[in-house]
């Protein structure tokens, strides 16, 4: 192999491994084993991760029992607190 054919070689391995253990790998989960997500009541974008059987803390709630997000971009990772959740008569806030 010419000597201008291995750069090109060892950078498509150095970019594509880490691209396909994204996929390898499936989704991101929002939580940890033993946590589950919360969300911020002031912030569209805050959340944590709190443990299991603790409470949020102040300034954070519980998404709808029904409606916690398992993994980044499922169908409940939104803001409960937004106009347009669709689940909005099932929001509780503290």
């Amino acid at each position: 192999m010419k000597r201008s054919h291995i750069f090109p070689a060892a950078l498509s391995v150095v970019i594509g491994v880490p691209a396909l253990a994204g996929c390898l790998f499936g989704p991101e989960r929002m939580c940890s084993q033993g946590q589950y997500p919360v969300y911020a009541l002031d912030n569209p974008t805050g959340a944590y991760c709190e443990t299991n059987g603790q409470p949020p803390q102040p300034g954070f709630a519980s998404y709808p029992p029904k409606r916690v997000p398992k993994v980044v971009g499922d169908q409940y990772d939104r803001w409960p607190l937004a106009q347009d959740y669709p689940w909005k008569d099932e929001v509780r806030t503290p």
